[in-house]
């Protein structure tokens, strides 16, 4: 009976130790990600969003590379050098489970961009070092001229009444009308459509009519 139970004793003690070696030596893996990316027009604000996730970080030094005929380096939220088409950003972290930073650019150039972020250093909040497990990420950015022709055309193609008619009739060219109705109507809305679907209209003054002069207004604002 000794020897059977030393037997057993020495068996488990050795597989708790070859536990405990496996779970010193293991270590979470990085992931990380990029957003950003899309269509803009020339002058517009480019934000580009690095994270890393999937571990408790310590440091980073992450390399972002970009086409300067499109994109002019703003500012970032890390530590950063380099704003020629080449940034280096330096980010740290004690122990959080993401890290990451913020690019902003300015669109200068029509074309289109891919904005690479290559990791260059990272480690975990003890010293392990997760760079392999990163690879590059990257996000297009696509960059076109504003419209130049913006429309003026502040005109109605229609308008009507809920009560009574208009008089004169309806032309785009007439600013003025009247609306005669009986004392027993008490409201009366006005429908109007622009000829530019561009333009926007509002309707002044109240739809409950009041016995006497009622005044309403309809104004069009062109796109320009």
């Amino acid at each position: 009976m000794m020897i059977k139970k030393r037997y057993i004793t020495f068996i488990a003690a050795f597989i708790l130790m070859v536990a405990a070696l496996f779970s010193e030596s293991a270590f979470a893996a990085a992931t990380a990600s990029i957003s950003g990316g899309g269509n803009y027009k020339v002058g517009q604000t480019v934000t580009i969003k690095f994270t890393y996730s999937g571990a408790s970080y310590g440091t980073a030094k992450v390399i972002f590379r970009y086409d300067t005929s499109v994109l002019q380096f703003k500012n970032c939220s890390g530590t950063y050098g380099g704003t020629s088409g080449v940034t280096t950003v330096s980010l740290s972290s004690g122990g959080s489970n993401t890290l990451g930073c913020t690019l902003t650019f300015k669109a200068v150039g029509t074309g289109n961009t891919t904005v690479k972020a290559e990791t260059e250093e990272l480690y975990d909040i003890d010293e392990n070092d997760l760079s392999s497990s990163v690879s590059t990420k990257s996000t297009t950015v696509s960059v076109t001229n504003p419209s130049t022709q913006v429309s003026s055309n502040a005109n109605l193609s229609s308008m009507s009444v809920s009560a009574g008619s208009l008089s004169p009739s309806f032309s785009p060219s007439v600013t003025s009308y009247t609306v005669n109705v009986g004392s027993d109507v008490s409201v009366c809305t006005i429908s109007a459509k622009a000829q530019d679907s561009k333009a926007t209209i509002s309707v002044s003054g109240s739809k409950n009519l009041k016995a006497g002069k009622n005044v309403r207004s309809v104004t069009v604002t062109a796109e320009n």
